[in-house]
């Protein structure tokens, strides 16, 4: 995947990593480590890629909740 600037702040790029994801959602919190998404080097701004999606809806139906737009919009 070549660079992708950030669409949040001027001048960042978008970086491949894998961090923890913490959401407070309408059933309760999801807190996920090792997700993959893109991080922006200079402001921090995460974008959600789809191997992401995959682990946090994944989750989501092992502990009987219903993905939502929501997550699937980022």
């Amino acid at each position: 995947m070549g660079a992708i600037p950030c669409f949040d702040c001027d001048g960042g790029m978008l970086e491949a990593r894998v961090e923890r994801y913490r959401d407070e959602t309408s059933v309760g919190v999801i807190d996920i480590p090792g997700v993959e998404m893109l991080v922006c080097a200079r402001c921090g701004s995460r974008e959600m890629v789809e191997e992401g999606w995959k682990v946090i809806e994944g989750e989501m139906v092992k502990r009987g909740w219903e993905p939502c737009a929501r997550h699937r919009e980022g």
